[in-house]
């Protein structure tokens, strides 16, 4: 057996002593996938397990981290896509016109139906600018703080990046919205060269997830607090 080969196998002992086989680590995430198919069916807030531990990693010290899927909003890449559903469904339009690689500026839909949502309980949440009424990444983790952060428990937590965390930084929560289609911004990703992974089959599974939008802007940035 040559050294390099090993070597390798030599690694791979030490990983599965401390992370767990390879097996171990498959049954884990699958695990952590049922329980969030299963409180999605319940009804419960879609959430996604996240971080080491979604990778079924579990390494010691290591904090949770779940990923909320909103269900009030949806996004489209252009007003054209829209699909209006029985169920309440926030249409929020992509515009990248004055944003860096990476990110976006949600815009409400310009539609009487949705004149509503600017001025009523979610007011607060909205910035008009040239583009229109534009989603606050500022103000919307400050509402899904005082949504999730209730008294008397507010003091054990606080905003971190786009978290939300508990002050002993154990579980970082974030809440995101939800495009079913892959933007054309994320296509350069698709045809990026690759050697071995993932496999095709792995990035087609991944394009038919879609895209997930988190509130957070780009540092420095003109509009960071709309991104």
């Amino acid at each position: 057996m040559s050294t390099e080969k090993s070597e390798s196998l030599n690694f791979y002992t030490y990983l599965s002593q401390k992370i767990g086989s390879e097996h171990v680590v498959r049954i884990r995430r699958l695990n952590a996938t049922i329980s969030d198919l299963g409180h999605y069916e319940y009804g419960i807030v879609r959430s996604i397990t996240s971080g080491s531990r979604g990778e079924g990693l579990q390494l010691k010290q290591s904090d949770s981290d779940m990923m909320n899927i909103n269900t009030i909003f949806k996004v489209y890449e252009s007003e054209t896509e829209v699909v209006h559903q029985s169920e309440v469904k926030v249409p929020l339009i992509i515009n990248t016109e004055d944003t860096g690689p990476c990110f976006a500026q949600l815009c409400l839909l310009n539609h009487p139906d949705y004149h509503y949502i600017s001025t009523g309980g979610l007011m607060n949440m909205w910035q008009n600018n040239h583009l229109g009424c534009v989603l606050s990444s500022e103000q919307y983790r400050s509402m899904f703080f005082s949504i999730n952060a209730y008294d008397p428990f507010k003091f054990l937590f606080k905003i971190h990046g786009p978290c939300l965390s508990d002050k002993y930084d154990e579980l970082d929560i974030l809440d995101s919205n939800k495009c079913d289609q892959w933007i054309f911004q994320a296509q350069p990703w698709v045809s990026k060269p690759r050697t071995m992974w993932p496999p095709p089959e792995l990035v087609s599974k991944i394009i038919s997830c879609g895209v997930l939008f988190v509130p957070i802007g780009c540092k420095g940035s003109a509009n960071e607090n709309l991104e």
